[in-house]
């Protein structure tokens, strides 16, 4: 359910968020791969965080509605 939610983000929170957890790489080597400054991998990561925190919270209380 985790990765369905993700595959829902926007292209560069998605493909951050995959790149750092799931394929271990380091903010250096994703802003390398991304062609982006390593704050703009920081900021995608939490940001993609965000959201889908948010998409796990909408989930929660439909099942409990």
């Amino acid at each position: 359910m985790l990765f369905d939610y993700i595959k829902s983000l926007p292209f560069y929170y998605k493909t951050t968020i995959i790149l750092y957890y799931y394929r271990n790489f380091s903010y250096k080597e994703i802003s390398k791969i991304l062609c982006k400054d390593i704050a703009f991998v920081r900021n995608n990561l939490y940001r993609g965080r965000c959201m889908l925190r948010e998409l796990c919270i909408q989930e929660e209380f439909t099942q409990l509605g």
